[in-house]
């Protein structure tokens, strides 16, 4: 068993009706009453079923070749044979011939507007047709990844009309539930010097984005907030006290039936069992040994 800190959230609240509360500033509530926010707590966490040993050197000096290493199973009932790790897998050595730099087409200028660059792949291979990584091939001789776009007859840029453009969406506005994300929209324009901010009415308004839109997570599960206990109900020889319970969803009060019944805190128990001595009976029960 290992040792964990489990923790929950305190508040002082104001009881307004069964269904509901209100948060209240810590200095609201008698802190010697206070519940503590965290406690520590025993689990049991998974072990490691399958262990495994380094990989071995690659079975061929030169060219693909394999790698292995060792399974096996830790645990004496067996192990998820589903989750059983690799125990090969291709590798290569040094080239058994000549490598040379490999090109691809280039990309191509796409787009009507702002297009300035254009790329290709470049990859190390060898005579057998086998992919190394570059340091294999020689770096000074590397063909270029990437150039200039030569649009228009020579020209290096065209223009971008005015278009609308929008940053990424915002994280959703809540944890769980319904709840809002926006983005910032904006008309501009591709120039020489990059993305230009234009005005709006620049651009067609009935073709504007949109900056903000719902988003439909999870429901939310509620979570179970107990207030502190009321006074026993008697000083001794058993008694009872309460305490009010609230379920809280995303930080505000709600529903009973919002949070799982099957954890709801007890809002009542024993208090003060211990016997009551002589004086103690006198003060609940009146006179002792009394004939009158």
């Amino acid at each position: 068993m290992d040792t964990g800190l489990q923790t929950r959230e305190v508040q002082c609240i104001k009881s307004l009706n069964n269904e509901s509360a209100e948060v209240r500033e810590d200095w609201g509530c008698d802190d010697r009453f206070k519940p503590p926010a965290n406690q520590s707590c025993a689990v049991t966490c998974d072990r490691v079923e399958w262990v495994v040993s380094n990989w071995t050197d690659c079975d061929k000096g030169c060219g693909e070749g394999v790698k292995s290493r060792e399974i096996h199973c830790s645990r004496s009932s067996g192990c998820d044979e589903s989750a059983r790790p690799e125990n090969e897998t291709r590798c290569l050595a040094q080239p058994c011939s000549g490598v040379e730099w490999i090109t691809s087409e280039w990309s191509g200028c796409e787009g009507p507007c702002a297009s300035t660059i254009e790329t290709r792949e470049v990859v190390c291979v060898s005579e057998d047709g086998l992919v190394y990584p570059d340091e294999h091939c020689d770096a000074s001789s590397k063909p270029n990844t990437t150039r200039d776009c030569d649009l228009e007859g020579g020209g290096l840029h065209i223009p971008c009309d005015y278009m609308w453009y929008a940053s990424q969406w915002s994280l959703c506005s809540v944890g769980c539930g319904k709840g809002m994300k926006t983005r910032n929209v904006f008309c501009g324009t591709w120039g020489e010097d990059g993305l230009r901010n234009v005005t709006e009415d620049n651009c067609d308004a009935n073709e504007k984005l949109t900056e903000a839109e719902e988003c439909n997570l999870a429901p939310c599960n509620g979570t179970w907030l107990a207030a502190p206990w009321d006074r026993c109900s008697t000083p001794c020889g058993g008694g009872t006290r309460s305490r009010e319970i609230f379920c809280y969803i995303d930080g505000k009060p709600g529903p009973h039936d919002k949070c799982e019944s099957a954890t709801k805190p007890f809002d009542n128990e024993p208090c003060n069992t211990n016997a009551c001595d002589d004086d103690e009976i006198m003060v609940l029960g009146g006179c002792k040994d009394s004939t009158h």
